[in-house]
């Protein structure tokens, strides 16, 4: 394991909780844009800023939306409690996005 990843693990280590790491680290890991922008100086707490800490709230529509919020942050209301909640033009944006890396 490179040394990059165990410093990723270790900093979602101190975010969520125990429990919670078996799963929710694993799925982060899969998600190969998302995993590679968690490698980025401060992001994963950008998203604890934009998200919170509660693992099940980092869903690849709502860290999209977090990204989207540090570029458009005019347009959107946060905390947001449901993707439909978005304006649609950054909706479009979000669903394209998580798209084009599916």
């Amino acid at each position: 394991m490179a040394k990059q990843e165990l410093l990723i693990i270790n900093a979602l280590k101190t975010i969520f909780p125990e429990a919670s790491w078996s799963w929710a680290i694993p799925a982060l890991r899969r998600a190969g844009p998302i995993w590679g922008k968690l490698e980025s100086e401060g992001f994963s707490q950008i998203l604890v800023q934009e998200i919170g800490s509660e693992p099940t709230d980092w869903t690849p529509g709502r860290i999209g939306a977090a990204v989207l919020n540090r570029e458009y942050s005019d347009l959107v209301n946060w905390p947001i409690n449901s993707f439909s909640d978005l304006p649609a033009e950054l909706r479009n944006q979000v669903h394209q996005t998580y798209q084009d890396y599916e």
